[in-house]
């Protein structure tokens, strides 16, 4: 699975014990997949509340945004804060 979401873009790939049933995910600033800035897991227990994979793609990216941000991992004027 692959989206775009504010300007940023996620890749998730089915995970592996310990999170088996979940998604390794990983965060770009590019389009081509090229310039990681960060991952996070999508756990199997979330899925059971929600079992949209966007979704979980689109919380972690909130939850995340103001700190890439302010620490200068996406320049601000390419930001939607």
């Amino acid at each position: 699975m692959t989206m775009e979401y504010r300007g940023l873009y996620v890749s998730a790939t089915p995970d592996c014990e310990p999170n088996e049933g979940g998604y390794y995910c990983q965060v770009y600033a590019d389009e081509d997949y090229g310039d990681q800035i960060d991952d996070f897991c999508i756990h199997p227990d979330e899925l059971e509340e929600n079992d949209d994979i966007k979704h979980w793609g689109k919380v972690n990216i909130d939850g995340s945004y103001r700190y890439y941000v302010e620490n200068g991992v996406i320049s601000p004027e390419n930001s939607d804060i």
